[in-house]
């Protein structure tokens, strides 16, 4: 091709066609010029599509995350809510005087869990790593930040504070007035560990200290399953937002 021109520039020079020459020589120009940006064109083209790819698989795997998420949550809730039953029954036991039944041996064994949620946060931290603006939405960049450095992190130091308000106000009781104690079923001949049986059913309900703690405790469970209710309902919101996104 390129001889082919060279050979019709060449003619028209020998011919003396000075000034068809350079209309041709302007015409190949704007012809060299139309194929550099037709390249570029492409190459844009393919860059941006190569980009919305990489997109697309941040979106899908950032979706997983979101999901993997909502079960963590889903199950240290469900054990906030045990917990919270298990502490009712106790004050109730407590409070008025009900008998000791297998319920209420059953509750003090929830009374030290803290429910422990571990966010899955592979695609966040890869997206902080190589720039939030991988994400060319800019309600999902916002989505995702304020989901894990708030309501994640959130999730997290509340559950340390509840770990070290069990530590240090409940166990130091629980040691002196309480065990754990083996029951045999005769059934199935089997055996089971029974945790922290009080020592004296009726000591318990004398002691001011122990009740206060329990409710200190039962009031910060309740502020944690709030808390985790809240962020289970916006994490779900966002999860329709990235579906929306996602292309079929």
């Amino acid at each position: 091709m390129i001889k082919f021109f060279r050979q019709i520039r060449q003619k028209l020079l020998s011919e003396n066609k000075f000034s068809k020459y350079l209309f041709y020589a302007i015409g190949e120009i704007i012809l060299v010029v139309i194929g550099i940006l037709i390249a570029l064109s492409i190459n844009n083209w393919n860059s941006d599509r190569i980009d919305s790819i990489k997109e697309q698989n941040l979106l899908k795997e950032l979706k997983s995350d979101y999901l993997s998420n909502v079960k963590e949550i889903e199950v240290t809730l469900n054990q906030m809510i045990t917990q919270q039953v298990a502490y009712e029954r106790i004050f109730d036991y407590l409070d008025n005087n009900k008998p000791v039944d297998s319920a209420l041996q059953k509750s003090f064994e929830y009374i030290q869990g803290i429910g422990v949620f571990n966010s899955s946060n592979t695609t966040y931290k890869f997206i902080e790593t190589n720039g939030i603006n991988l994400l060319s939405n800019s309600e999902i960049r916002k989505d995702a930040t304020i989901l894990y450095d708030e309501y994640f992190s959130n999730i997290v130091v509340r559950r340390n504070n509840h770990y070290h308000l069990i530590q240090n106000n409940l166990m130091p009781f629980m040691k002196k007035e309480f065990r754990s104690s083996s029951v045999y079923y005769e059934e199935n001949n089997t055996t089971r560990l029974i945790l922290n049986v009080p020592i004296n059913f009726e000591r318990l309900r004398e002691h001011i200290e122990f009740r206060n703690t329990l409710i200190e405790i039962y009031d910060y469970t309740i502020i944690r399953k709030v808390a985790l209710e809240k962020t289970l309902h916006l994490l779900n919101d966002k999860i329709m937002t990235l579906e929306e996104n996602i292309l079929k």
